[in-house]
């Protein structure tokens, strides 16, 4: 099959060109996949073919006649690149990013049918809990559950996907198009929406189906930490993703390191009953401080009923806190750790190992780029070249 040129012009009026002759693109869709769609004569069905057949007459009859145009003697970054301004590189990536978000049916849409399910399943489960005795696990397991579930959904698969945008953000750097600091912070940006509007409807519909809370205050720390606790995830699978480089391997430190801390989150042992030489574990961990203060913003705004005959073990919520040994919650070391060691140490973390790997990257570039030959054998050590730097910045 030959090739040809279908459209000549700049990207802004593309849109426009194709409109004129009746080709829309849909609003959820990509451009480019359109554009490719509009022409791709041998995919899909025999009705989409013959389509495409027609849209390729049609764009051809349309196309004025070309003249080759001078190519540029030398690329000028100032002009072609976005790292020269690091505000309009980052602002350009974030509204990338969003759009992305937006046309894909994954990245936002399923991920909110995700966090609804888990949110009516849990409700469900657990609705409307009362004020017996016996009440005081049920409660404890909602609002574990609530935040494993926020957490993994948040990270898990966030290291399935980032490694594989490694590559082309290099390629994209490398080439001088932007900072990999730009794509790293327009990434995490463009999650931001997704891990803070998920856990809002999740925590939301939780706290009425199961009232776990019963004042407006414990409603807003409710939400306030499962936020907490999805921007966390994701900031672990950042970390996992710049660390592992590669899918499976991020998928194994994500696992590996999680769940220890898991284990020592407050809710299967307290901190009397772990054997002084794991204890460390549950001090670093993010889990435990926000278990604890979840535990404080619900325990202090419920009361039990007490049974007309035998013991009443549990008068209020302060008596669960007291057992569970968070009556003296230190809510300045809580905050630290979550908000300066995760939050903010582990995000920032995350973006240095980024940088390094795309640094030792082009340093291979620079080096194998050095002894390439002229002529038809260039484009094969150019590969090759390309392909020592994946294998740098996809290795542990």
């Amino acid at each position: 099959r030959g090739c040809g040129t279908v459209y000549f012009g700049s990207p802004g009026a593309a849109l426009q060109h194709y409109s004129s002759l009746s080709l829309q693109c849909p609003r959820d869709e990509s451009p480019p996949d359109f554009f490719m769609r509009c022409v791709a004569t041998d995919a899909g069905e025999d009705a989409d073919r013959q389509q495409a057949k027609q849209n390729v007459e049609t764009l051809l009859q349309a196309l004025p006649p070309l003249d080759t145009p001078d190519m540029p003697k030398k690329f000028d970054p100032k002009v072609e690149s976005l790292k020269g301004s690091g505000v309009v590189a980052l602002l350009t990536l974030v509204r990338r990013e969003f759009l992305i978000r937006r046309r894909s049916k994954i990245l936002f849409k399923a991920a909110i049918a995700r966090t609804l399910f888990m949110a009516i399943l849990l409700g469900l489960l657990y609705w409307q809990l009362p004020n017996d005795q016996a009440s005081w696990q049920s409660v404890l397991g909602v609002l574990n559950m609530i935040m494993i579930n926020t957490f993994m959904t948040s990270g898990f698969g966030l290291t399935q996907e980032l490694p594989h945008s490694f590559r082309p953000a290099f390629r994209e750097a490398r080439a001088g198009m932007y900072s990999i600091s730009a794509w790293f912070w327009s990434k995490t940006l463009g999650d931001l929406p997704v891990d803070v509007i998920g856990p809002i409807i999740g925590s939301s519909l939780i706290f009425a189906m199961t009232g776990v809370g019963k004042t407006a205050e414990s409603y807003f720390l409710f939400v306030m930490w499962a936020c907490a606790t999805s921007v966390i995830g994701n900031t672990w699978g950042y970390l996992a993703s710049a660390a592992g480089g590669r899918a499976e391997y991020a998928f194994a430190i994500f696992l590996l390191s999680v769940f220890p801390f898991m284990i020592f989150n407050g809710y299967m042992m307290t901190t009397e009953e772990i054997p002084i030489y794991f204890r460390w574990i549950e001090y670093v961990g993010p889990f435990k401080p926000i278990f604890v203060e979840l535990n404080v913003a619900i325990w202090r705004t419920r009361t039990f009923d007490c049974p007309a005959q035998g013991a009443c073990p549990f008068r209020s919520g302060e008596d669960v806190l007291r057992l569970r040994g968070m009556d003296e919650a230190d809510h300045v070391y809580n905050y630290s750790i979550i908000i300066g060691l995760y939050l903010v140490g582990c995000r920032l973390l995350a973006w240095a190992i980024v940088a390094l790997r795309w640094r030792l990257g082009a340093s291979n570039v620079a080096r194998t780029g050095t002894k390439w030959p002229a002529g038809p054998a260039a484009k094969v050590h150019a590969d090759a070249a390309d392909e020592v730097a994946h294998s740098n910045v996809e290795s542990p």
